[in-house]
C-alpha cells in the first residue's frame, strides 16, 4: 500500500494532487505546528488576464504557535465571497467550469468556516472527487500517536498506523532532512521519490503558466485532469 503525508494546504498545486492520485491513502499532517513564515497553507495562485492572482485566506492566532488543525480563520473581512468572485470571474469561460461550479461554489457561498484546516481539507476532498480520484484520506491527529517523537520516527509511526509499506515523498529540502531510507526499510517501508514534471495544457488567458492552483487544471481540463496528473509523474 502506498501512502503520502502532507499538511493540508489551500487549493494546492498539481504536484500535491499528483501525490494524492498515486497513493492508496493520503494522510493530512494536521497536528504539527503551524509555520510563522509565509507559505501555501492559506494562499495560492490562480491565473487571470494579467498573470497570477494570489488568493489568501486571512488567519488569526498565528503568534500563539497553534497546530495546523487549530489555526483559526478570520471571517471579519468577507474573504469567502471575495475568493469565489475572483475565481468565477476568471474561470467562467473555462471549458469545465460549469460542471464543477456547484461543488466548489458551495464551499465558498452559504457556509462559514472557523478553522483553516477544515476549509483546506474540504476543497482538497471535493476537487479529488471531481477528478475521479478515490484515495482514502486520514488525519494524523486521529491516529492516536505520540507527538514527542522526532519527525522521522513520527512519519514511520504514521505509515505503520495506516498499514503502508511504501511511502511516496518529494525531494524538497524539508523531506530530505527526515529521509533515512535504510531506517524506513528496517521498519518495512520502501521510500518512493516523487518527481513531478508538469506538462502544459490549454489554459485561458494566453500562454501556459505553470504552478497554478489545482482548480486551474480542474476548470480547464475537467475529467482529463487525473490522467494528466498521473502522466506527470517522475
Amino acid at each position: 500500500m502506498i501512502a503520502a503525508i502532507h499538511q493540508p494546504l489551500y487549493i494546492p498545486w498539481q504536484p500535491y494532487f499528483a501525490k494524492i492520485a498515486r497513493s492508496d491513502v493520503f494522510v493530512f499532517l494536521d497536528d504539527v505546528q503551524y509555520p510563522r513564515s509565509k507559505g501555501f497553507f492559506n494562499r495560492n495562485a490562480i491565473k487571470g488576464p494579467q498573470g497570477p492572482l494570489f488568493l489568501t485566506v486571512p488567519v488569526k492566532g498565528r503568534a500563539d504557535m497553534p497546530s495546523v488543525r487549530e489555526i483559526a480563520v478570520d471571517s471579519s473581512c468577507n474573504w469567502q465571497q471575495k475568493h469565489w468572485k475572483t475565481i468565477s470571474l476568471n474561470y467562467a469561460k473555462a471549458p469545465h467550469f460549469k460542471a464543477a461550479r456547484q461543488t466548489i461554489e458551495a464551499i465558498y457561498v452559504g457556509r462559514s468556516w472557523e478553522r483553516l484546516c477544515d476549509v483546506n481539507v474540504e476543497l482538497i476532498r471535493r476537487v479529488a472527487e471531481l477528478m475521479g480520484i478515490q484515495t482514502r484520506f486520514v488525519f494524523s491527529s486521529e491516529l492516536g500517536l505520540p507527538r514527542d517523537e522526532g519527525m522521522k520516527e513520527r512519519l514511520i509511526a504514521i505509515l505503520k498506523a495506516v498499514g503502508a509499506d511504501q511511502y511516496l515523498t518529494g525531494k524538497g529540502a524539508g523531506s530530505l532532512r527526515y529521509m533515512d531510507e535504510e531506517e524506513f526499510a528496517k521498519n518495512g517501508v520502501r521510500v518512493l521519490w516523487h518527481e513531478y514534471r508538469q506538462s502544459p495544457y490549454t489554459q485561458l488567458w494566453g500562454p501556459f503558466l505553470p504552478d497554478m492552483s489545482i482548480i486551474d487544471l480542474l476548470f480547464n481540463c475537467g475529467p482529463g485532469s487525473r490522467r494528466l496528473l498521473l502522466e506527470g509523474r517522475g
